[in-house]
């Protein structure tokens, strides 16, 4: 209907490839979505310029669509154009400059360049305190996680557990614990917590993750193998045979039924 009011060459236009794109993404369907993505950016760089939001916008999206495609670096490149616009038009402290920065350390850390991802997250992490001036908000949260995932890459499990504490206490105020990032977050304590040798606690926080991941994604997806397997290699080191036998047993039930041999 945009095309045909008002041609190929029109903000709305480029704002329905933009929106296709990310429907696309959220569907997993990464090329299409660069392709929606490509369209939409070059419409709206002809029309507005290269210093405008709504093309910021766009490589944003175009960053995580090659971002999804293990493309960091080209990732990085659309991420820094993003962040470059959003921090000429809108300053330092803003949500947007936020995201940019926690997208350019999620690149970074994938190139396994930990000190620019922890650059990156601090940054976001700053901005965030400032902005919601200490009021709890998702995206300080997965911001926490990120920047425990980086130590947990680096081995530092007190530094990873330290972080991952934070983001958890701070998705326990807003969300309850049905919700799929608590899920997440309880996973990986309960990886930091078995490099520890902290088995007990590990299995605890297996056990939570895994109630949720079943609620969410039923009782045969290959993250509810995965937690069968840690919570099963866990009992396995405690002593608890026959219980580690039974999830590794029902882990490798899925794995079958999903993989094949």
């Amino acid at each position: 209907i945009n095309t045909e009011i008002f041609g190929e060459q029109h903000s709305n236009t480029a704002l329905c490839y933009n929106n296709i794109g990310a429907t696309q993404s959220k569907l997993g369907n990464s090329k299409l979505a660069l392709d929606y993505h490509l369209k939409g950016l070059q419409i709206l760089v002809e029309l507005l310029g290269g210093k405008n939001l709504l093309v910021a916008t766009c490589c944003n999206n175009i960053g995580l669509d090659y971002y999804y495609q293990a493309n960091f670096d080209k990732a990085l490149e659309y991420y820094e154009k993003a962040l470059s616009i959003r921090f000429n038009l809108l300053g330092e402290k803003h949500l947007d400059v936020a995201t940019s920065y926690n997208n350019l350390g999620q690149a970074q850390s994938l190139l396994g360049n930990y000190g620019k991802a922890l650059d990156y997250f601090q940054k976001a992490l700053l901005i965030m305190q400032q902005v919601m001036h200490g009021k709890e908000h998702s995206t300080t949260a997965t911001i926490n996680q990120n920047i425990g995932g980086v130590y947990y890459a680096q081995k530092n499990f007190d530094k990873a557990s330290e972080y991952y504490q934070k983001a958890l206490s701070i998705r326990m105020e807003i969300f309850d614990e049905s919700n799929i990032d608590i899920a997440e977050n309880y996973n990986f304590l309960g990886d930091v917590y078995s490099n520890q040798g902290k088995f007990e606690e590990a299995l605890e926080c297996y056990q939570k993750a895994l109630a949720v991941y079943k609620k969410h994604y039923g009782e045969t997806h290959l993250y509810v193998a995965t937690i069968y397997q840690d919570i099963g290699l866990g009992n396995n080191i405690i002593g608890n045979y026959d219980t580690a036998i039974n999830y590794l047993e029902k882990a490798r039930q899925i794995y079958l039924s999903i993989l094949g041999e």
